[in-house]
């Protein structure tokens, strides 16, 4: 397959992360937060690198399904 017009996808997003974040972030995950509220707590613009990183704490087995899903307990 030959490679044309590519575009690089989320290159404006932070990816990075501390470990002991991603442990906050799976504690913020299991008390029902929203991405949003996880955002603001680790000083983060888009929320988006909140699900991202979600994504992979789901896939590491560190956080299961929730009540609420992705978006938490309705308050």
């Amino acid at each position: 397959m030959k490679w044309r017009n590519l575009k690089i996808v989320c290159e404006e997003m932070n990816f990075f992360w501390e470990k002991s974040d991603l442990n906050k972030l799976a504690i913020l995950w299991n008390e029902g937060k929203h991405p949003k509220q996880m955002a603001a707590y680790f000083d983060r613009d888009d929320p988006d690198e909140i699900i991202f990183a979600i994504v992979q704490l789901a896939k590491d087995g560190k956080i299961d399904y929730r009540e609420g899903g992705l978006f938490g307990l309705i308050e």
